[in-house]
């Protein structure tokens, strides 16, 4: 009973981060970052994006494999800047933070790309049926075979790396990080669903009218610019403040074992 209280309660007040007055205020704080992360950060930030961008144009027999690695530095980039942090964010901040979480994040993208091998068979039809309708794992793109942010945009992989930056470097902290950002996606699901579609739908539109008003090759490349150097960061850091605020506001629900 307390659970279902507790989660009520927390459904209710995640759905508040869309309420006009507090929107604005998240979308403020996501565009300052975004400002702070443009005028700090060296060009680290856009190899990322410009490599899953050849990639995507330019695909190959390890065009999969490439982008599912070049997608987890790209995530781990965003989310290394967009977190707030008593140290500075100079080049030592940045490798120290990315040896901490990439192994894992590179593990975990290895293990969707394994087991998207057998997605023929109908257990994993299963699987992938519930990673897209509940886990909200889904295919982004309209147009493309594959999509390297297919698991980039899903909040559970976002808080996960977030907790895993937070945490302490060892083994156990991969596990408790799975624990807690789970956590926090249950109990902010309603948010998690709604952030997720619009992100989704923005993008989807965004293809279909590029696609509608150019040639096909135009319409591919500057989506992909768009999508990569644009909305993705966008959409990672606006999860990145959310995530702040429920730390700082419901700390005891996700640290408590």
């Amino acid at each position: 009973m307390k659970f279902l209280k507790t989660l009520t309660y927390s459904w209710l007040d995640s759905l508040k981060t869309f309420l006009p007055e507090n929107l604005k205020t998240n979308l403020l704080l996501t565009l300052n970052a975004i400002k702070d992360i443009i005028k700090h950060v060296s060009y680290r930030l856009i190899i990322p994006p410009i490599c899953l961008i050849i990639l995507v144009y330019f695909r190959n027999n390890y065009f999969s494999t490439a982008s599912l690695i070049i997608s987890a530095i790209l995530l781990a980039d965003i989310l290394i800047y967009a977190r707030p942090s008593i140290d500075f964010k100079n080049s030592s901040y940045y490798l120290k933070t990315h040896y901490k979480t990439f192994p894992f994040v590179l593990t975990t993208s290895l293990i969707y790309l394994l087991s998207s091998k057998f997605w023929d068979n109908s257990i994993f039809k299963i699987i992938n049926s519930f990673n897209k309708n509940v886990l909200l794992i889904n295919n982004l793109f309209v147009n493309s075979y594959f999509n390297p942010a297919i698991y980039m945009i899903s909040p559970l992989l976002v808080f996960f790396v977030l907790f895993l930056m937070d945490s302490k470097k060892e083994l156990k902290s991969y596990f408790s990080s799975v624990y807690r950002a789970f956590k926090m996606f249950i109990y902010n699901y309603p948010f998690c669903f709604i952030a997720y579609n619009i992100f989704k739908v923005t993008n989807i539109a965004i293809e279909k009218t590029l696609y509608y008003l150019l040639p096909q090759t135009a319409a591919s490349l500057i989506f992909y610019l768009i999508l990569f150097l644009i909305t993705i960061p966008f959409y990672l850091i606006f999860m990145t403040n959310f995530y702040v605020n429920q730390i700082h506001t419901k700390f005891n629900i996700y640290y408590t074992e």
